[in-house]
């Protein structure tokens, strides 16, 4: 049996077949990109998948409240993340992963910003190493932007 093309296999759904072609993520936002069977299997929880678009980011987070609650809180919750977000790579064929963190991060008292990339690290290294690993940094509208452009912000930038 032939194998199809991308596109073919995008026409007619076929996504074991799309699964098999190399592909980036080149944006993505932690626990919005964890594959939903490996956070049910380590915690006994499922996501429900979102059914329909979000009009605004108010949608989004009462989607998330309703939807995620606290699994991904704390600092095993963000490790959970991590995990999920590249689990989701390799089962999806992902050869280059642009992922990382907010600023606001920081504030949450989840470590350094080098401690913070240091654990996104670890994790990329155990789960997807094949996987191209591009680090970012999110500048969030909670933190001033002075913040930003500390020391420890400049430490996370550079730590990866």
């Amino acid at each position: 049996m032939k194998v199809p093309s991308f596109q073919q296999a995008l026409e007619i759904g076929d996504l074991k077949a799309i699964r098999a072609f190399p592909k980036a993520d080149l944006h993505n936002h932690g626990f919005a990109a964890a594959d939903r069977e490996y956070v049910r299997e380590r915690t006994g929880r499922g996501i429900v998948p979102i059914q329909a678009p979000l009009a605004s980011i108010d949608d989004m987070h009462v989607w998330a409240k309703e939807n995620i609650g606290d699994i991904f809180d704390g600092t095993q919750g963000r490790q959970l993340a991590a995990e999920a977000s590249f689990a989701r790579a390799v089962k999806d064929g992902l050869t280059r992963l642009e992922l990382g963190e907010d600023v606001w991060m920081v504030t949450q008292n989840l470590g350094s910003p080098q401690e913070l990339v240091e654990s996104i690290a670890e994790v990329h290294r155990r789960i997807a190493p094949a996987c191209e690993w591009i680090p970012w940094l999110g500048l969030s509208r909670h933190v001033p932007a002075s913040d930003s452009t500390s020391a420890p912000h400049r430490i996370f930038c550079s730590a990866a």
